[in-house]
């Protein structure tokens, strides 16, 4: 995805023009802005998505689900830094707590709510049945 987002960055530049200040006070081109975007997008865990499209393919669930799980797990401990890494190589300029908040909001905070609700439902399916 970081290499779309650069070849549609550069694609576009002419139509990008200007610069913004971010919260630092420094100055980012536009087209730097739209790359770290696109890069962001692409980079964030889409678990959801390897399942549809396994139930679609009338596939192995089972075997979807543990490579889902294991995706899930290993983006919570690379997503930071890989987001790191891919932002500084596009020379834009983005603090670390703001990383790390972003993931533990968007990926543990969905993991815990997803755990909780899940042992809510099966006690109250059983107190149905």
């Amino acid at each position: 995805m970081y290499l779309i987002a650069t070849f549609l960055g550069y694609l576009f530049k002419g139509f990008l023009l200007g610069t913004e200040v971010i919260r630092t006070g420094q100055e980012v081109e536009l087209w730097r802005s739209y790359i770290s975007g696109v890069t962001l997008l692409g980079i964030a865990p889409c678990t959801a998505m390897v399942l549809m499209w396994s139930y679609l393919a009338k596939s192995n669930d089972s075997l979807y689900l543990g490579y889902g799980c294991h995706k899930f797990s290993d983006n919570v401990c690379t997503l930071c830094t890989s987001e790191g890494f891919l932002l500084s190589v596009n020379s834009m300029p983005i603090p670390w707590k703001t990383i790390l908040f972003s993931v533990m909001i968007y990926v543990v905070l969905s993991l815990i709510a997803g755990c909780f609700s899940r042992k809510w439902i099966i006690k109250s399916r059983v107190r149905m049945v």
